[in-house]
């Protein structure tokens, strides 16, 4: 069941970014965050896909964890090329358009805002981790011996 909820977890992740736009302003943007819908719609371009359609998603490094109250989480690295517009310096006004609320998924699977967190230590190992609480540091600063 867990592995499932991960499953469907992460496609509606990748869904997001696939259904996830951009926008730029067409001519001086001034003040754009005093446009009406109108001044946008008007002077911004139509929305552009955030990567690039024809390169598939890739995910890796996907496995389950214990954070340290116990509760199971979600680990996985996932792989995009962004659309070329994104990084340019000459579209001034860049505004990112995510998916409205509609469902991204068939099954319809919400993302909570708590998603992204420390990384925490791998349900099957041992493993120590970034998010794990300050060891002391034994080592003598050069110099100081």
């Amino acid at each position: 069941m867990e592995e499932q909820n991960g499953s469907q977890a992460l496609a509606a992740f990748e869904e997001t970014i696939k259904r996830t736009n951009y926008s730029y302003c067409t001519q001086d943007c001034g003040n754009i965050d005093s446009w009406t819908e109108d001044e946008r719609k008007n002077n911004m371009t139509e929305p552009i896909p955030l990567i690039v359609p024809d390169i598939p998603l890739s995910q890796s490094d996907v496995s389950f964890g214990r954070s340290f109250d116990g509760g199971l989480t979600l680990r996985f690295t996932v792989t995009f090329q962004l659309d070329v517009g994104v990084l340019a310096y000459s579209n001034q006004g860049m505004r990112i358009i995510a998916p409205n609320k509609q469902n991204v998924t068939d099954s319809y699977v919400q993302i909570r805002d708590d998603i992204f967190t420390e990384r925490v230590e791998d349900e099957t190992s041992n493993e120590t981790t970034p998010s794990s609480p300050p060891t002391t540091n034994t080592t003598t600063p050069i110099g100081e011996q």
